[in-house]
């Protein structure tokens, strides 16, 4: 999405930082994680990083990363 259309890009990542924010304290009630916080930065940084691909594109392969360590060590904890 990102490489076809940037203002879309940044569209979907504002609408991102409202999900996430939306379900950050739910999450917080399972994980007591630094990540979760870590992901609430990237994520609310998304919108900002429009205009710089390299970053904008680390950002979102930072976050894909740091959700699979969590969705891993929930599978881990609550099996």
């Amino acid at each position: 999405e990102y490489k076809e259309d940037d203002s879309q890009a940044k569209e979907t990542a504002k609408k991102l930082n409202e999900y996430w924010e939306s379900k950050e304290k739910l999450l917080c009630l399972f994980y007591a994680d630094s990540e979760l916080d870590n992901i609430s930065v990237d994520v609310a940084t998304m919108p900002y990083l429009s205009k710089k691909d390299d970053e904008f594109l680390h950002y979102c392969n930072t976050i894909l990363k740091r959700l699979d360590l969590l969705n891993d060590h929930s599978k881990r904890a609550f099996g």
